[in-house]
C-alpha cells in the first residue's frame, strides 16, 4: 500500500483548533465571532451561534460534553466556549438554550483549563496559579470550590460510571487526595499523602482503584489506593537499589483495570497485574532494534515528496532526541502510553527516541511492530471500536497521518488537504458507532478537514458538502438564559466551600473489597 496523493477533501475556516464530540457526530469550531456545529457525515452545516464580540480576549478554551445513555436516557450534547474570564454553554438539541457563567475563576486571574465536569450540567474552572478550582451548576447557577488544587490536567480525575471526583490539592507542602461526592460534591474523604509532588492521579477503568505517582527526584513510586481512600500497595519498581530506576514518567490503566503500565525515565514499560500489583512483564526501549525478533518499519521520503513505510531488515539505531531537535539537551523516559481498547496492545514512545513508537502485545508480552518515523510522535489513538487499528500523529506542518493495522501487509502513510498549514497540527479519530467505515479528523487553529478510511487505509472524502455563504451560518440561539454570576467566597481556613447543596444522592464511596464482607456476612 502506498502513500496516496491529496485529494478534494473540503477545508473548513476556523479562528482556533477545532474538536470533535466526544460521539463523533459532529466538530464544532470558532470562526471569528460564530461557534459553528458541523456534521462529520456529511459536513453540513448543523447549528451555529453568535459569541459577543471581545477586545484582545479570544475564546481559548472549546469542549463538549459526553453523553452517557445511562436508565435509558439520552444525555444532552453541550457545547462550552470560554475566554479568559466568561464562559458561554450551548445545547446542540435545544437551541434557544444558553448559559453564561461571568467571572468564573472567581477574580482569582484568568480561566486555566475549563470543562465539562460529571456531566453536562457541571462545568469545572481551574483558575490561574493554582488557587482554586470551582465546579459550577447550570441547573442550581451555584459554584463549589476546591482551594490549593494542583493545576496539572493530570491532578484530577472522574471514577467511571459513579463520576466520583478525585483530586490532588497541595498545602502548606503537603499534598492531599480528597474524593469528592458526585451532585453533593461533599468531601467523602481527605487522605494525606506520604508523597515529595505527586505527579497525577488515575481511576483504573472498573473503578476500584486510585493510582498516584510521585515525582521522580523521590525515586520510583507508585502509590495504589482503594476506592474508598485506604493505601493498599506501594509500588517501587525493584528490590535493590540498583533495581529501582530513576523513577516514573507517566502511567496508564488498561481496560477493565486488569492492568497497570508503567513508564519510567530509564525508557522502560512494567506492566502490573491488578490482583497483586506485581510485574507480569517489562521491556525496554533500546537504542539498537533487531529486526528478526519484530516488524521494523521506517518512514521514507521519496523525491515526490511522497512518504512510504519501508520494512528494515537489518539492526537499526533509531534517531535520538538530540539529533532530531538539534539540540544537545538529554531528556528521556516514557512519557506516552496508550492501550487499545482490548487491553491486548500497548503503544508507547520515550522521549530519548521521539520518533520511534513500540507496539507491544501483552499476551505474548513482547514486541510486535516498532515504527520509525522523521519527525517526533505528537500523539497516537487506538481505534475506538476497531482495536487493532493505531493513528499516528508526528509534529509536522503538513496535514499527515500515519496509520497501522495488525492485519494488514504494512502500515500507511497518508497527506490530506489544508488551505493553511503550518502552526501546531492536531489529529484524532472520529468515533462513529453506527457506520462501518472509520473516519478521523486533521487540523490547526487556521483549518481543519475530515476523511473515512476503507478497510485497505485509503482516504475517502465525505459527500454532500454544504458550502458556507459569506454572510455565515444563521445564529440559532434564541433566549432561555442562565446567567451564572461569581459567588462571594467567604474568607476561613477551608479548603473545600459548598454554596449549595441539591437533594441528589450523598454518593458513598464503596469499598473496594466489599466482596469479602460480603463473603463473612453470608458464611
Amino acid at each position: 500500500m502506498q502513500s496516496s496523493a491529496s485529494r478534494s477533501f473540503q477545508c473548513f475556516q476556523t479562528s482556533q483548533q477545532a474538536v470533535p464530540s466526544p460521539d463523533g457526530s459532529l466538530v464544532a469550531a470558532v470562526q471569528h465571532s460564530q461557534l459553528v456545529l458541523r456534521s462529520t457525515i456529511d459536513d453540513q452545516i448543523i447549528s451555529s451561534y453568535s459569541l459577543p464580540s471581545t477586545n484582545n480576549n479570544t475564546y481559548r478554551h472549546l469542549k463538549l460534553s459526553h453523553r452517557p445513555c445511562l436508565t435509558g436516557v439520552d444525555n444532552p450534547l453541550r457545547v462550552l466556549v470560554a475566554n479568559d474570564d466568561t464562559i458561554h454553554v450551548f445545547e446542540v438539541q435545544s437551541p434557544q438554550w444558553k448559559a453564561v457563567i461571568h467571572s468564573a475563576a472567581g477574580n482569582m486571574g484568568k480561566i486555566a483549563q475549563a470543562d465539562f465536569g460529571a456531566n453536562e450540567d457541571e462545568v469545572v474552572v481551574f483558575s490561574d496559579f493554582g488557587f482554586k478550582a470551582t465546579i459550577w451548576s447550570l441547573v442550581t447557577s451555584r459554584g463549589v470550590e476546591v482551594r490549593d488544587p494542583k493545576g496539572s490536567s493530570r491532578c484530577h480525575d472522574y471514577r467511571p460510571k459513579t463520576k466520583h471526583w478525585a483530586i490532588l490539592t497541595r498545602e502548606l507542602a503537603r499534598d492531599n487526595l480528597l474524593i469528592l461526592a458526585p451532585g453533593t460534591h461533599e468531601i467523602l474523604e481527605n487522605v494525606e499523602l506520604p508523597t515529595v509532588d505527586a505527579q497525577g492521579v488515575k481511576w483504573s477503568s472498573d473503578g476500584l482503584w486510585l493510582a498516584i505517582w510521585d515525582t521522580a527526584s523521590s525515586g520510583y513510586r507508585v502509590l495504589i489506593y482503594t476506592a474508598d481512600g485506604h493505601l493498599f500497595k506501594t509500588f517501587t519498581g525493584g528490590q535493590t537499589v540498583d533495581e529501582i530506576g530513576l523513577g516514573i514518567k507517566n502511567i496508564a490503566w488498561g481496560p477493565h483495570g486488569k492492568h497497570l503500565a508503567i513508564g519510567d525515565y530509564d525508557d522502560r514499560v512494567t506492566i502490573l497485574a491488578n490482583t497483586s500489583f506485581h510485574p507480569i512483564s517489562s521491556y525496554t526501549h533500546l537504542s539498537s532494534i533487531d529486526p528478526p525478533q519484530m516488524d521494523v518499519w521506517e518512514e521514507q521520503i521519496h523525491n515526490s515528496q511522497s512518504r512510504t513505510y519501508v520494512k528494515v531488515t537489518r539492526p537499526s539505531s533509531p534517531p535520538s532526541q538530540s539529533s532530531l531537535l538539534g539540540r544537545n539537551e538529554s531528556i528521556t523516559g516514557i512519557s506516552l502510553i496508550a492501550f487499545n481498547t482490548d487491553g491486548a496492545l500497548l503503544a508507547s514512545r520515550s522521549d530519548s527516541t521521539p520518533s520511534t513508537l513500540w507496539i507491544c502485545s501483552t499476551t505474548s508480552q513482547k514486541p510486535v511492530a516498532v515504527l520509525i518515523h522523521h519527525a517526533a510522535i505528537r500523539s497516537v489513538h487506538w481505534h475506538p471500536t476497531t482495536a487493532d487499528m493505531l493513528l499516528i500523529h508526528c509534529a509536522l506542518d503538513n496535514p499527515v497521518v500515519y496509520l497501522w493495522k495488525s492485519s494488514w501487509d504494512m502500515p500507511v502513510i497518508r497527506e490530506l488537504r489544508l488551505d493553511t498549514i503550518g502552526g501546531r497540527m492536531e489529529a484524532s479519530w472520529l468515533f462513529r458507532e453506527t457506520h462501518e467505515l472509520s473516519a478521523l479528523m486533521i487540523g490547526n487553529a487556521s483549518n481543519y478537514t475530515t476523511a473515512r478510511i476503507s478497510a485497505d487505509g485509503e482516504l475517502l472524502a465525505p459527500s454532500n458538502v454544504q458550502q458556507p455563504d459569506d454572510q455565515g451560518p444563521d445564529d440559532r440561539f434564541d433566549g432561555s438564559l442562565i446567567d451564572l454570576s461569581p459567588i462571594k467566597l467567604p474568607q476561613d481556613d477551608a479548603s473545600f466551600e459548598d454554596y449549595e447543596h441539591s437533594n441528589a444522592n450523598t454518593g458513598e464511596l464503596d469499598d473496594t473489597f466489599h466482596f469479602r464482607h460480603l463473603a463473612k456476612t453470608t458464611a
